[in-house]
């Protein structure tokens, strides 16, 4: 029998939680994001009958800024007409949404029995779901896995066993459905990203080159014309300098140690009591009531 396995982009989820959720508090502390991860986990579980979820973090500073200075530099910066006050709260905003990502990592998820949380310095979340689903295809290659995350870098890893999915628009790729929209396979998606370059990432590509003109200078229908001269001309020198940025996993992320291990019930209901989220204890007990039913 196949299994399920979620691969969790956590810092992505984690933002959608605080926009959907807002601040919620219990004993003192905010706990908003917490609620809201954690119900999008139960969710997202019942949703793909998932036995197995694997939670990838962002920790420090990446390793790409060595190799790229300005590499992710620009964001968070606050608007043009923000006061030093709207600063500030902006600063303090953050620092309350970092601290209970933090907790969620290293308290949360280890007292709720999840074996596999994935983070480390240098490494950003994207390196450990592109090397967990490496590590899936080759020891259990009959299972099924599926990437949660609104980051089109990751549509790289999509393989016959790799779905990518973005709960924000409901939106899911497959390899055939990959394909049958870019014409490529996923793996070129980096040299796409690499010719392209990526705003978001502060990464520079060949100037006038966006991701449409890219898949089709990839795929040969590039009509002649300066766009095509020039990405001859600079197509090798951009593959040498933006292929290490792009391409995921990040060289020598170290291969996670996976295991398969059902969800405690036990735990779940003492760590969501402990937090006042009752409302959790039953969403659980009837997520499991319906995955019973099912495998019946």
């Amino acid at each position: 029998m196949t299994d399920t396995w979620l691969i969790l982009d956590c810092n992505f989820l984690c933002h959608r939680a605080k926009w959907a959720i807002g601040d919620l508090t219990h004993n003192g502390e905010q706990t908003g994001v917490l609620f809201g991860f954690l119900s999008d986990v139960l969710g997202l579980e019942q949703q793909f009958q998932a036995q197995h979820v694997i939670y990838c973090f962002d920790v420090g500073t990446s390793k790409r800024k060595e190799m790229l200075p300005c590499y992710k530099e620009g964001r968070h910066q606050p608007t043009k007409n923000a006061t030093e006050e709207d600063i500030e709260e902006t600063k303090q905003e953050y620092k309350r949404f970092r601290k209970q990502v933090h907790t969620l990592r290293t308290k949360t998820l280890p007292a709720l029995g999840y074996p596999n949380i994935l983070a480390a310095p240098g490494y950003e979340a994207d390196d450990w779901i592109a090397r967990a689903c490496l590590t899936i295809v080759q020891h259990w290659p009959f299972d099924q896995a599926v990437i949660i995350t609104a980051d089109h870098d990751l549509l790289q890893c999509i393989a016959v066993n790799v779905n990518w999915y973005n709960p924000n628009q409901k939106q899911v790729h497959t390899l055939s459905s990959f394909r049958e929209k870019y014409g490529i396979l996923p793996r070129s998606w980096c040299t796409v990203k690499a010719l392209a370059g990526c705003s978001s990432d502060n990464i520079p590509g060949i100037t006038g080159v966006g991701e449409k003109t890219a898949i089709k200078y990839l795929r040969g229908e590039l009509k002649p014309g300066k766009i095509l001269d020039k990405l001859n001309e600079e197509e090798q020198h951009i593959r040498a300098q933006n292929l290490p940025l792009v391409k995921l996993p990040l060289g020598r992320t170290p291969e996670p140690t996976l295991i398969k291990q059902t969800q405690d019930i036990i735990k779940w209901r003492k760590v969501t009591a402990d937090l006042g989220m009752t409302s959790l204890i039953k969403a659980r007990k009837k997520s499991l009531s319906l995955r019973k039913r099912k495998r019946k």
